[in-house]
């Protein structure tokens, strides 16, 4: 099983070894963040047709467009300096209050 620690330090490992690499870190943190927001738009538009048009849609799908989603989730967290356990924790003791 996979670690959230691996997962961040792979995802870190393919940043810099792509073009990504060159961007400024105002730029990386932008592209990490708008592309979480379009693969979760994607999330979104499978979650669409199963409801709205009845279509349902395979599972493999759902992979593709979570996995894509936690890409970039870990891309963002890279570029704040956080790690995907710091954000678990501080969001659980978060919904521990409410």
């Amino acid at each position: 099983m996979l670690d959230a620690t691996y997962m961040q330090m792979d995802v870190k490992t393919q940043v810099l070894s792509s073009s990504l690499a060159r961007l400024s870190s105002e730029d990386a943190l932008s592209h990490a963040v708008c592309g979480l927001a379009e693969e979760a738009g994607e999330v979104a538009g499978l979650l669409k047709r199963e409801v709205y048009k009845r279509q349902p849609q395979p599972i493999d799908r759902w992979k593709e467009e979570l996995g894509d989603v936690l890409w970039y989730l870990c891309e963002t967290a890279n570029q704040k300096g956080l790690t995907l356990e710091e954000i678990f924790n501080y969001n659980r003791a978060k919904l521990k209050v409410r």
